[in-house]
């Protein structure tokens, strides 16, 4: 989507939500990206004003960048603890 964004010509939004367009549990999200070796996250309970479902509404992104999610959740993950991690994807 960044790549996308600087290639584009006219005006950007200054903020573009972008994810994978279908509704995860963050407890799903944190699993996945422990699965990897991604550090661990503990918590105590849900803060007030937390739900436990996140849902980005990627309409913004499809508009003004023409970005499509293309890379599943596990594979994006996979991807990015191995970049943190400075292992080269596969």
């Amino acid at each position: 989507a960044i790549g996308d964004a600087l290639h584009r010509r006219g005006p950007v939004p200054p903020v573009v939500n972008v994810g994978g367009g279908d509704p995860r549990e963050l407890r799903q999200v944190v699993q996945v990206a422990a699965a990897f070796g991604a550090p661990r996250v503990e918590s105590d309970g849900a803060d007030r004003g937390d739900r436990a479902t996140r849902h980005l509404n990627i309409g913004l992104a499809a508009e003004a960048l023409d970005w499509r999610p293309r890379v599943p959740l596990e594979i994006g993950l996979r991807d990015e603890v191995r970049c943190f991690r400075n292992e080269a994807p596969t």
